[in-house]
């Protein structure tokens, strides 16, 4: 063939490539633009068909790239219809869950277009959603609803399947970026919500399949999840506390789910909240570094609404308990109100094997009505844990006992440790305390012995003390061993000027005739009390707990039979008239004996 005829021949072949390849792109111009409308439409379309027509959807628009595979949907709005869920509720199918999306953004890559149009699936690579502002509302079924017969829902459920459009939709990874989640919860209790900002999310194997049964093996249709929250809040109406917690991180294969800076607080000033409040009650808030949830399983609490977790793990928690005796005491009774009872009433089941507590510290700070002052008591660097905390029933059988273990320091110095057993069975919540603290001094003792009792403590030292407590919900009994040495008190009384003033004289006979300077005295056995206190309704098991050891220490403490014996009545009878030192330890004098 000549040159002359070779060049022709390829003139010709590049001119039909070149006509090939204005027509592949004509064509993909047009299938770009002719798909995108029908996308557009059937979009909604599909999002009917699949719920019910309980949702409707806008589209700003869609791009489509038919050779990279790719497509990017701008300006979602989904949103409920309101008149289709107000015919559910006639008919008493209205979904109990609500939402409604704003997402700025969509885009997927990889998408297979042969599946879409033989299949009915929408099968992609990766599909990224940018900035969704997504609310959930959640509401209970009214009770017409509730009264529907099963076999008519599972009947409505297998018209819905028939009727989708996409038999399943296949994608390998979701991403999803900054997303802002507001979930409301309403009922007759009241509202809340729960407010989750910004993080990732990043699903893998992502798959449903309309008319297949849900696989339990993923979470949210994913193979594997890893959920990374910036930050979560807890709000409900009415409500002087809130939750807050930040970093927020969960991965669903290794069932860990972990946050930061965890928090319950107060929303407002100790003033404002005993004014809402208007009488005597703990005012709590409680901080937690880091909190992890291991073997976190998650499955049993979508299946079978049980909290089951092998351990949770507390680092650096912080328990602050403000308590003020300047309002009323409260009349409200706490029968049944044990920290056990409560949690064998909670409606949540649970099943914690072990709670960790890794350098937790406790403050408790007391306002005293006579003085206004505060008497501060401290526990630091405080770790152990609680076993066995369960509310069900055949894990109950099995064992009966939540087993709590502390040790660490009171007041940063002495140190300090504590064994509670608590027993799940028994309707009056029965328990037993053995605890030991050793190496105390007045330096620590006096402050809040002056705030709180009205009484300066200029000296003592004491050594490693025993203690065993038994009770339930009705009373407590303790037993005591205290060894102390050099013991002196200064009673106090409040002036006219609101300043704590000494009172001499009975300071005098308090440390000569009242008290024991020191356990064991000189040639004699050390002393061991035990002192029985029935509760007091309207207290909480900590007050019981303090009452008890209260009692034997003074006990301890004191040289008159008479006092100890008053002391007791006093317990029994809280509301009599007060008599004077005297008459307290020596006992009432029988005037008719006198005249004779």
């Amino acid at each position: 063939m000549s040159i002359k005829k070779r060049h022709t021949v390829g003139r010709i072949i590049l001119g039909l490539l070149l006509l090939i390849l204005m027509g592949l792109a004509g064509f993909g111009a047009w299938f770009s633009s002719h798909y995108r409308q029908i996308l557009k439409k059937q979009i909604p379309v599909w999002i009917a068909k699949a719920t019910d027509s309980v949702y409707k959807v806008s589209i700003k628009d869609i791009r489509i790239n038919i050779v990279n595979r790719r497509v990017t949907v701008t300006g979602i709005e989904l949103q409920p219809d309101s008149d289709r869920i107000a015919l559910l509720k006639s008919q008493h199918r209205e979904p109990s869950v609500v939402f409604s999306a704003s997402i700025p953004q969509i885009r997927m890559w990889g998408v297979s277009w042969e599946a879409i149009a033989t299949e009915k699936e929408l099968n992609c690579k990766i599909l990224h959603i940018y900035s969704p502002n997504i609310r959930i509302t959640s509401a209970p079924k009214s009770v017409d609803s509730l009264q529907q017969n099963q076999t008519d829902t599972l009947s409505i459920d297998e018209q819905n399947k028939k009727k989708s459009s996409i038999s399943g939709v296949h994608i390998g990874r979701i991403t999803v970026s900054d997303q802002s989640v507001d979930y409301m919860h309403v009922d007759t209790a009241g509202k809340y919500h729960c407010y989750l900002v910004g993080g990732s999310i990043n699903m893998l194997d992502w798959e449903f399949v309309p008319k297949q049964a849900k696989d339990g093996d993923r979470f949210l249709y994913s193979k594997q999840t890893t959920i990374n929250i910036d930050s979560i809040a807890y709000v409900k109406d009415g409500s002087l506390y809130t939750i807050r917690a930040k970093q927020m991180h969960f991965v669903s294969d290794s069932n860990l789910l972990s946050a930061r800076d965890f928090a319950i607080h107060c929303k407002v000033s100790h003033d404002e909240f005993y004014r809402s409040k208007g009488f005597q009650t703990d005012l709590l808030n409680f901080n937690v570094a880091r909190a992890e949830l291991r073997n976190f399983r998650w499955r049993a609490l979508m299946d079978s609404s049980l909290l089951a977790v092998d351990t949770i793990a507390f680092y650096s928690p912080v328990l602050d308990d403000y308590f003020s005796r300047l309002v009323p005491p409260s009349n409200q009774s706490k029968k049944g109100k044990f920290p056990i009872q409560l949690l064998t009433r909670l409606k949540q089941k649970v099943a914690i094997d072990y709670v960790r507590i890794r350098d937790g510290h406790v403050k408790y700070t007391e306002v005293n009505a006579q003085s206004h002052m505060a008497g501060v008591i401290t526990f630091d660097g405080m770790n152990g844990g609680l076993s066995n905390l369960t509310n069900v029933p055949e894990l109950i059988s099995r064992n009966n006992r939540c087993v709590m273990r502390l040790s660490g320091s009171l007041w940063k110095r002495s140190p300090i440790s504590a064994t509670f057993t608590f027993s799940l069975s028994d309707p009056a919540a029965s328990f037993s305390v053995d605890g030991q603290v050793q190496d105390i001094d007045a330096s620590q003792i006096n402050p809040p012995a002056k705030a709180l009792a009205l009484t300066e403590i200029p000296s003592v030292h004491i050594g490693k003390t025993v203690l065993h407590i038994d009770g339930d919900e009705t009373h407590a009994q303790a037993t005591v061993t205290m060894p102390y040495n050099d013991l002196k008190v200064v009673p106090q009384e409040v002036g006219e000027d609101k300043q704590l003033n000494k009172k001499h004289i009975t300071s005098f006979l308090a440390n000569t005739l009242l008290i024991f300077p020191d356990n064991p005295m000189q040639g004699k056995p050390i002393r061991t009390e035990s002192s029985y206190v029935p509760r007091d309704l309207h207290k909480s098991f900590f007050n019981l707990i303090w009452k008890s050891l209260f009692n034997s220490i003074q006990k301890t403490a004191i040289r008159s039979d008479n006092m100890e014996r008053k002391l007791e009545e006093k317990e029994a009878h809280p509301g009599q008239k007060k008599k004077g030192l005297f008459s307290r330890i020596f006992g009432k004098k029988d005037k008719k004996k006198d005249k004779k």
